[in-house]
């Protein structure tokens, strides 16, 4: 006579392979999680550094073009030491380059500590035009004149970074940035 067994289970070699499957899938699984969130790292850094660097440009681009009317190489800027008033094949390069607006007020972005401000004569302290995050550096301002009669042309660049004390080249964003505004009349 056959007696009926009852299997409710699951014997110890099924129970050893199913380990030894999720044994192998698991570092996999982990490896690439692991790659994800180092690369959405590197995505929030670059994202971060992009929007400052074109803030900064913007803001000095906006400045510099709806309202200088002269270049000058010192600040307080006066008739005497105003520059780029003539032709030259090669740009000067001037820092600070401090600039006057037409209701003879001065102006100029400085470069300190690792980020840009902006000076006016008619604000009380300087604004920073970065925050924290990102680190400014190689920070040049020139000045060119195709000729006599041309409006000067202000050549602006700077290298930003993400502020990070890492070396490792995936938490590393760093970019150069540089425009060329012609002042209005």
């Amino acid at each position: 006579m056959m007696t009926k067994t009852n299997k409710k289970g699951f014997t110890i070699m099924e129970m050893l392979i199913v380990l030894g499957i999720i044994g192998m899938v698991l570092p996999t699984v982990f490896t690439i999680l692991f790659v994800v969130f180092r690369q959405q790292t590197k995505i929030i850094a670059l994202k971060e550094v992009t929007r400052q660097g074109d803030l900064i440009l913007n803001t000095m681009q906006t400045v510099i073009k709806n309202n200088a009317v002269s270049v000058h190489n010192a600040y307080p800027s006066n008739a005497g030491n105003q520059t780029c008033t003539t032709a030259s094949a090669t740009p000067t390069t001037i820092n600070p380059m401090v600039f006057r607006d037409i209701d003879d007020n001065s102006f100029y972005f400085s470069f300190g500590s690792s980020s840009i401000a902006s000076t006016s004569s008619v604000m009380a302290q300087p604004f920073q035009l970065n925050n924290s995050k990102v680190v400014i550096s190689n920070f040049t301002t020139r000045c060119n004149r195709t000729s006599t009669f041309s409006q000067p042309l202000i050549t602006v660049g700077f290298d930003i970074s993400y502020n990070t004390s890492s070396t490792r080249r995936e938490d590393v964003a760093r970019l150069h940035y540089e425009t060329k505004i012609k002042m209005k009349n």
